[in-house]
Formats: C-alpha cells, sequence, structure tokens
C-alpha cells in the first residue's frame, strides 16, 4: 500500500466528515449550544442524521484482510465511494430544505475549527500509526474500517469541541457581559422589560411604535431575548441618544431573566401570559410563572408592573406583588382592569374596536394587526405608554399606523384571489385557538389550515393537540397535517369528533410536499391559514 493512497484515503474522509460536521452543526446550533438537548435529540433523529451506509463497504474490506484478496478491497473502495455520494446528495437535498440553515456566528465557528482539528488528529493518527512502506493489505483494511467507523462520531467531536472550549467562552462571555454592563450604566435609558410564554414580541413591537413618536428608543431586534443577545445589542446599537430601551426577555428556566434584569435594570415591566410554552423544559407551570415574574422581582419601587388581567396566572401574581405600582390590561372588562377592550371586530381589513378606560371613558381603535390577542398586546403598550408621558388618545391614535409583524397573523393576497394568513412564528395554544377564530371570521371562501402542531408542551402535548384538531375540524373546509406522525395523530384524533370529513385532512412529510398538495385544491377565494412553522429540529 503506497503513502499517496493513505492521502487519498485522509482527504475523501476528511472532506465527507467536514461536510456532514456542518450539516450537524445546525442542529446543535438551534439547540442553543446545549450538550444534554443536542443528545436528547440526537438520539431521537439518529435514523436521519446517522452514516451507517457509508459502513457498506465494511464487510469487502473485512474480507480483503482476511483473504489478502485485493479485488474484494476495490470492491469495498467503489461500495463505500457510491455511499458516499449518495449521503453528500441527501445531505445536500437536506440542507436546502433547512427552515434556519447554520448561521456562522463567531462560536460556530470556534467550534467548527475546533471539531476539524480533532477530526483531522483522529484521522492522521489512524491512518499513520504504525506505518511503514511495507503496510499488508490486512494492516491497511483494518485502519480504512477503523477510519469509517470514526466517521460515525461526527455529533460527539462537536460535542467534545464545546466541552473543550468552554474555558475559552465563559471568558468570552463574561467579557462581554462587563462590556455591556459598562455601556448601559454609563448611558442610563429608561429600560422596558416585556416577557411571558407568548406576545412578548409583538407587545415590544407595539411599544417601540408608539414611544418612537415622541423619543429616541432602542428595541432588542427579532427575538434577541438571551443574556448574550441583549448584551450584544447593547455593545453593539445602543447610543447615548437612547432615552428608552425595550428589552424582549427570554427563559429556558429559573434564573436566566432574573441575569438579564441584573443587566439592564428594568423600571418598567410587561408581563403578557403565563402559558405552557416550553414547558418541556420546565417541568411544571408553576416553574413558568416563577420565572416569568421574576422581571416584576426586579422592577423598583418608584416603577411599574404591568399585568395581563385576563391571564389567571398573571392575574393571580399581580395581587401578589407588593412594593410598586401595579397596572393590569385586559379584553375581557373586568373592575380591577386599568385598561380593557370591547367590541371587538376583525377582518382581512384588520382589527378594530373600542379602549375602555378606568374612568369609563371610551376611544376608538384600529389596526393592520389581527385577532383578540393582538388586541390585548396593544392594551399592554398602550397602559405602559401612558406612563411614559403619552395620552391615552395618542396613544391609541398611533395604532393606526402599526403594521403586521412577520409571521404572526401577517395576512396577504395571492395571485388567483388566494388569501393567506402567515401566523407561523413559534405557536402556541391560545395563539393557535385565536388564529382559527380570525380563519371563522373570514364569510367568503373555503377555509384551510396548514399546520406541524406544537412542541415543547410536556405532558399537556397530546390534550392540547387534540383540542387543536377539534376546534380546526369545527371551522376548516380542509387540514393538511405536516411531519411527526405522533404530533399529527394527536390533532387527527381531535379532528375525528368534529363534524369534518376525514377525507378532507392530508399529512406530509414536510412543509414543501404541503405546498404542492395544498396547490392542488386550491381556488378562488379560499383563505388559508398557516399555524406554527417548526424548528428544523421537529421537522427533520
Amino acid at each position: 500500500m503506497t503513502l499517496g493512497l493513505a492521502i487519498i484515503t485522509f482527504i475523501a474522509l476528511f472532506i465527507t466528515s467536514i461536510y456532514h460536521l456542518t450539516y450537524v452543526m445546525a442542529f446543535f446550533q438551534l439547540e442553543e449550544y446545549d450538550n444534554i438537548r443536542f443528545l436528547k435529540w440526537l438520539f431521537k433523529k439518529f435514523g436521519k442524521v446517522n452514516r451507517i451506509a457509508e459502513l457498506v463497504g465494511v464487510p469487502f474490506f473485512l474480507f480483503a484482510g482476511y483473504s489478502g484478496a485485493l479485488l474484494f478491497f476495490i470492491i469495498g473502495v467503489i461500495f463505500s465511494i457510491i455511499s458516499f455520494l449518495i449521503r453528500f446528495q441527501k445531505i445536500r437535498k437536506d440542507k436546502t430544505r433547512l427552515v434556519k440553515p447554520l448561521v456562522y456566528t463567531s462560536r460556530a465557528k470556534r467550534l467548527l475549527f475546533t471539531s476539524s482539528l480533532l477530526i483531522v488528529g483522529l484521522l492522521l493518527t489512524t491512518i499513520f500509526w504504525s506505518w511503514s512502506s511495507q503496510i499488508s493489505l490486512e494492516q491497511f483494511a483494518t485502519k480504512v474500517i477503523f477510519l469509517l467507523l470514526l466517521g460515525q462520531l461526527t455529533a460527539f467531536y462537536i460535542i467534545s469541541a464545546n466541552i473543550i472550549l468552554i474555558p475559552l467562552e465563559w471568558s468570552i462571555q463574561s467579557y462581554y457581559l462587563y462590556s455591556a454592563r459598562k455601556t448601559i450604566r454609563l448611558i442610563n435609558p429608561i429600560v422596558i422589560g416585556v416577557t411571558g410564554s407568548f406576545g412578548k414580541t409583538t407587545t415590544k413591537e407595539i411599544l417601540f411604535h408608539i414611544l418612537s413618536k415622541r423619543f429616541r428608543v432602542l428595541k432588542t431586534p427579532k427575538s434577541y431575548n438571551t443574556l448574550m443577545g441583549i448584551c450584544k445589542v447593547i455593545r453593539e446599537e445602543l447610543k447615548p441618544s437612547h432615552q428608552y430601551f425595550i428589552v424582549e426577555m427570554g427563559a429556558y428556566k429559573p434564573g436566566e431573566i432574573e441575569k438579564i434584569c441584573a443587566l439592564v435594570q428594568p423600571k418598567y415591566g410587561i408581563l403578557t401570559a403565563v402559558g405552557p410554552q416550553h414547558l418541556e423544559r420546565f417541568k411544571t407551570i408553576e416553574n413558568v410563572a416563577k420565572a416569568k415574574n421574576e422581571l416584576m422581582h426586579a422592577i423598583p419601587k418608584d416603577g411599574i408592573a404591568i399585568y395581563n388581567g385576563d391571564d389567571p396566572i398573571c392575574n393571580e401574581l399581580s395581587k401578589a406583588t407588593t412594593g410598586k405600582n401595579v397596572l393590569r390590561y385586559g379584553v375581557i372588562p373586568s373592575s380591577n382592569l386599568d385598561i380593557s377592550a370591547e367590541n371587538l371586530v376583525v377582518d382581512e381589513n384588520g382589527t378594530r374596536f373600542d379602549v375602555c378606560l378606568r374612568d369609563g371613558s371610551k376611544l376608538y381603535a384600529q389596526m393592520a394587526l389581527l385577532g383578540r390577542h393582538n388586541v390585548s398586546n396593544a392594551l399592554a403598550a398602550i397602559l405602559l405608554s401612558s406612563q411614559c408621558g403619552f395620552s391615552f388618545s395618542e396613544a391609541v391614535n398611533h395604532l393606526r399606523t402599526t403594521e403586521a409583524l412577520e409571521h404572526r397573523l401577517k395576512l396577504s393576497k395571492a395571485q388567483g384571489n388566494i388569501i393567506y394568513i402567515d401566523d407561523s412564528y413559534n405557536s402556541n395554544p391560545l395563539g393557535a385557538k385565536i388564529a382559527l377564530e380570525v380563519l371563522a371570521g373570514f364569510k367568503s371562501g373555503r377555509k384551510i389550515l396548514v399546520t406541524p402542531g406544537f412542541v415543547e408542551l410536556g405532558t399537556v402535548e397530546e390534550i392540547e393537540h387534540e383540542k387543536l384538531g377539534s376546534q380546526a375540524g369545527e371551522i376548516c373546509d380542509y387540514i393538511f397535517l405536516i411531519g411527526d406522525i405522533i404530533r399529527t395523530t394527536q390533532i387527527d384524533k381531535g379532528i375525528k369528533k368534529s363534524k369534518m370529513d376525514s377525507a378532507n385532512v392530508f399529512f406530509c412529510n414536510s412543509l414543501s410536499e404541503a405546498v404542492i398538495q395544498l396547490r392542488s385544491i386550491l381556488r378562488s377565494g379560499d383563505v388559508v391559514l398557516l399555524e406554527n412553522d417548526l424548528p428544523d429540529l421537529y421537522l427533520l
């Protein structure tokens, strides 16, 4: 066996390993670089991301080593090459289907570089350990088999690299935290914290829209709601001219919002809802409530804590909050609310309603945002704006110029007079219920639902899926269920309890397949609700 053949083997295995590495890294990133969560996902999806097919040549290499027959070694090489090409094609196809492909952040680049070094080291060690120019076919075949087995460990190279980089990542994050804390203390803007199981991003955007009419305001972009994401915004975007800083705060476990509050020190806080979102991580709804209420614990005595009075848990938390000003809002009229709404009308032109104030006065409001839950989000923004120098009438008037947010009940019309309602961002049971109510409000055209269901609802997931199916079955003419058979079967169980014809329920493996089937039935006037767009972790 020549040195040239060894080098060719190294190059081939290195290229396939690195290509597979970038593919798997995308899912590691979606799990937020958490080794334990990634391992759990890996075991669930092992059949989708493994490289076992590349071992097809191993029996031939074994026989070649045992018999010394070069022909079997060549056959093994041919089969291995074919399997590599097939795997290459599959990964390339899967990459084009990814909703969120790998983002080459600085951390991702460090992980890729370290993982690559581990791969190179193991490949070179395996090939050239005990190497000699007179190496036998048996010895070389054994090395190739061992190299193919090492190729199965792509995910574990990533995990190992993540562990190796812990000291460096800790140092980098500590520096970012120190720098962000120094910046925000120096500029000292008035900080408004917004959190909740759902509704926080829309509330943040409406509030930003209103406050920006008078003040210089910075908000955390998109869904930048983790400690490090907020540090990045402070370090790169917060300027001395900013008077207000609206911070969306997210959490996967108790203590995370507390750390964010220690950094930004909010004066005002809004808690939009406490629900089963991410219940799989929090384990209990009590833990969710505790985590979200960390924002209100951080509000100073001269600050204001604003709660959603419609949410039973938020309402109880508001009653237990002392030592600071507490305000409440809600769509359902109640004597304990500082602001509420009535006479809601939702159609393709937007949402119209009356804003009811505590003194009994009413203001007519309209906005492009659709749905009862967005009325609730708007009330929270109006109420807080009234504490920042805006009159209620000014704040309500500014609602008229708000724009629908991407993937949050955004309505659009396509060719052929087809109406699409895009509610594909991170759905939850209450949001889906309200989205279906919006769909039901359209008087003409067939009503079509496209959904993969929910994730991370823990023990209540099956119940919520059945509820979704039951409600959708009473409203929709067609339903397209996407992805995981367990989720879609749970939804279908609810559909079967409704009046809907089971022949109008379609099961699709992917969103692209659903789109093809959807196009085959669409006709003028149809209204299509796109409810939830699960991360690639769940649709793979």
